[in-house]
């Protein structure tokens, strides 16, 4: 899905169409263009704030504002039967305007408010401005390997190797525990 340029109000106003991923005709779906997450409204749409819209619709591209964050519920999935409701489809969409399209971030399926668990955090942090690096990541890593490198020049061969691999897997437990 790109933008598709028109001349509506004067030349180089351009149009973006919205997703549209329901399946079914006639079902309930909406997308909703993000403003901002309220966390202490966490169960349900209303804590997600913003102007709805619907899907396959368009949208002038200078309202998609900075985050260019999209909500769209797709309606009911295949599966509900009787008691047993059929779950609805969330997607959240990022607006990716270099390349003049949406890209999906994240979907879920509930047939409950239980969706509101699974994207909320993931949109709050997408809406959230950059915060600024306060590490200079290069600068602690060179301080770091010169430390290594100093401790290394002490030893023979064979306890260096020994030493780099206790190393190595010190740094790969890190990582893998977050």
């Amino acid at each position: 899905m790109g933008a598709i340029p028109v001349e509506v109000a004067g030349p180089g106003r351009c149009l973006v169409r919205l997703p549209r991923s329901a399946t079914r005709r006639g079902a309930v779906a909406y997308c909703k263009l993000l403003r901002t997450v309220k966390p202490d409204r966490i169960w349900g749409g209303w804590a997600f704030e913003g102007e709805l819209l619907s899907p396959g619709g368009t949208v002038p591209e200078a309202e998609i504002g900075e985050a260019g964050l999209l909500l769209e519920c797709a309606g009911a999935q295949p599966g509900g039967r009787g008691h047993i409701r059929a779950p609805t489809l969330y997607i959240l969409w990022r607006y990716d305007r270099a390349g003049g399209r949406w890209r999906e971030l994240a979907r879920t399926a509930a047939a409950n408010r239980d969706w509101t668990v699974d994207l909320g955090p993931i949109a709050r942090r997408e809406l959230e401005p950059p915060r600024p690096v306060l590490v200079y990541p290069e600068g602690v890593a060179d301080r770091v390997l010169a430390t290594l490198d100093k401790e290394l020049g002490l030893l023979r061969r064979e306890a260096q190797c020994l030493v780099v691999r206790a190393v190595y897997d010190r740094f790969a437990a890190r990582m893998a525990a977050g």
